[in-house]
């Protein structure tokens, strides 16, 4: 059977602070709109690309709320939210109760707004917790296996519980592992591997300070700049200070082209994809040193 929780007031408030957010991107566009090149005019910009970020994120978060659902039969239970199903076979169970019944201390790290948690913890003497539910940690059923805890929600608990000892007793069909199973896309060892993310991070971070570079020497530079130097160390290429941003530019198509060619190679050639992410900072720092030498 599945079990669905309630999941109405967590939907409200993630449409709610994606509606913030939305509006607060709208002040910063029509600022934008007027404000002179400079430091501000950097920030709000980049308030505006992090937003976006939130905005994906949120979107996915809501992707999981929409989704969770608990689907129990004689074999066990699955939990499904997002790209994730945690299998959790009956054997395995060893009790279901009310997280308020367990009177020992529980900690929750994730995402936590009214109606909504998702995320991990640890509950003391039974091992880590993973939370799939859309009301606080006290209020949810924890189902308790000898590895791990998993907190949920289903919309009429009582029922829930009912229900697991009716199947319980029924005996199995056949067994079921205990795993987590991941869609292609959030199984891939990126997510895993700290120096490829570091790595790539710092393309991305180096590219983004070139940028606040610009902007904060903007408003002192001369309308016309010498751009581009012979071998000789003369001037041969002048243009207006806006070409400056044509440098950093150039910089992101290049991390964003060898970010996703190191993502696509990762999987089968993580040392080539390492190149690729190590090629992307260098990058990055030669065009520090190219916008360095006009605007110093």
């Amino acid at each position: 059977m599945v079990w669905k929780p309630k999941i109405i007031l967590g939907g409200i408030c993630g449409a709610a602070i994606i509606g913030v957010i939305s509006i607060f991107d709208r002040w910063c566009l029509q600022r934008l709109s007027t404000a002179p090149v400079d430091l501000t005019f950097f920030f709000l910009a980049l308030a505006i690309v992090l937003s976006i970020f939130i905005v994906v994120l949120m979107v996915y978060l809501l992707y999981g709320l929409l989704s969770l659902s608990y689907i129990l039969d004689r074999n066990g239970l699955v939990i499904r939210w997002g790209p994730l199903r945690q299998v959790v076979p009956m054997g395995n169970i060893e009790r279901i109760v009310p997280a308020e019944a367990v009177h020992v201390p529980m900690r929750f790290y994730g995402v936590a707004w009214p109606g909504y948690r998702v995320g991990r913890g640890y509950v003391k003497g039974l091992g880590s917790l993973h939370v799939y539910a859309t009301c606080p940690l006290r209020d949810q059923l924890l189902v308790i296996t000898p590895s791990q805890v998993y907190g949920i929600s289903p919309s009429d608990p009582q029922a829930f519980l009912t229900d697991f000892d009716r199947r319980a007793g029924l005996g199995l069909v056949h067994r079921m592992e205990q795993i987590t199973h991941r869609s292609a896309w959030a199984s891939m060892p990126i997510w895993t591997d700290r120096q490829a993310q570091a790595l790539i991070f710092a393309g991305f971070l180096i590219n983004l300070w070139l940028v606040a570079y610009i902007c904060n020497a903007y408003p002192e530079l001369p309308h016309i700049l010498p751009l581009h130097f012979d071998s000789l160390g003369e001037v041969d290429r002048v243009g207006e200070r806006a070409e400056l941003f044509i440098l950093p530019l150039i910089g992101w198509i290049v991390q964003m082209f060898d970010t996703l060619a190191g993502l696509l190679l990762h999987p089968r050639q993580t040392a080539g994809s390492y190149l690729l992410f190590v090629v992307a900072v260098l990058v990055q720092a030669l065009l520090w040193a190219a916008v360095a030498t006009i605007v110093l």
